[in-house]
């Protein structure tokens, strides 16, 4: 039977915020309360959205249902963009999560992040059992694919050097873009680096998501937005978990690729795909008819 997509329109619990998604349905099957059908979620990164990069692709080659979204102020959906705070994509990922789960009756099975999304996932995903059982029905996801994520966040200083004249001549930088076509303004401020700054690095974050979780962390050797030596240092922060099990995480390197992995969207597609093939499920994916 062939995919079908449809698009999602999920409401948020803050007024003004909806989140607009494709859905992709390739199960026959509808979830049952004693049966749910996994799904998979394909985040964007940094002035993104849900088509971009290898997201489509990746979609059409899963082998499971897959919802793939803006967040706010991205893309389609609604809601100011603020480049300073993630706490905001936090919780448009959870109302994601939650309305996919109870509302739709999915079980989360993997989520690929890229760049921003990574993050974000992190972030998310180390709220800690309780928070998770009651969005999703279980303590955590069973498989995790980071794509081109940063650790150092100093770096986005460096990386954004340019937004300085902006700084000096008005207060704030005009950042002009194209994305899904469509031309684009966004205002960052001072302080919006520095908060992005304030958080230095995700080890506490990675620490706290369950080490059931079986993580690939995925990056392109040619990638001049995020250095190489951050996914190096994931994977180092992963192995120094005594909780995780060898084999539970792995690095691969997507060669010659650049951040967006432009021209190289079917070896990151392949090897998402080969490596949720292969890994095994684990007890974060616990269903809901067992709590």
């Amino acid at each position: 039977m062939p995919a079908r997509e449809e698009d999602l329109l999920i409401p948020s619990v803050q007024p003004g915020i909806k989140i607009v998604g494709i859905l992709q349905r390739k199960s026959i099957e509808a979830s049952t309360s004693s049966q749910r059908q996994p799904i998979a979620l394909i985040l964007h990164g940094l002035l993104a959205h849900k088509n971009q990069c290898y997201h489509r692709a990746l979609a059409d080659a899963l082998p499971i249902d897959s919802l793939r979204f803006d967040f706010r102020g991205n893309g389609d959906s609604h809601g100011d963009w603020t480049l300073g705070s993630l706490d905001n994509d936090v919780t448009d990922l959870a109302t994601v999560v939650r309305h996919l789960h109870h509302r739709l009756g999915y079980k989360i099975e993997l989520i690929v992040a890229h760049s921003r999304g990574s993050m974000v996932s992190w972030m998310y995903l180390s709220r800690g059992p309780e928070v998770l059982r009651a969005d999703m029905g279980s303590a955590g996801i069973p498989k995790l694919a980071v794509v081109s994520g940063r650790w150092f966040m100093d770096g986005v200083l460096e990386t954004y050097a340019r937004f300085q004249e902006g700084f000096k001549k008005e207060g704030f930088y005009r950042w002009k873009f194209t994305s899904a076509g469509k031309k684009r303004e966004h205002i960052v401020y001072p302080k919006d680096l520095e908060q992005m700054a304030a958080i230095k690095e995700p080890r506490d974050y990675v620490a706290r998501v369950s080490p059931d979780t079986q993580v690939i962390i995925l990056h392109g050797t040619a990638d001049q937005i995020v250095p190489e030596r951050d996914a190096h240092t994931y994977l180092a922060a992963l192995d120094s978990n005594p909780a995780r099990t060898p084999g539970s995480h792995q690095l691969h390197l997507i060669q010659g690729a650049d951040h967006m992995y432009r021209g190289a969207t079917q070896p990151v597609v392949e090897r998402i795909c080969s490596w949720y093939a292969q890994s095994p499920r684990h007890a974060a994916a616990e269903s809901s008819s067992k709590l």
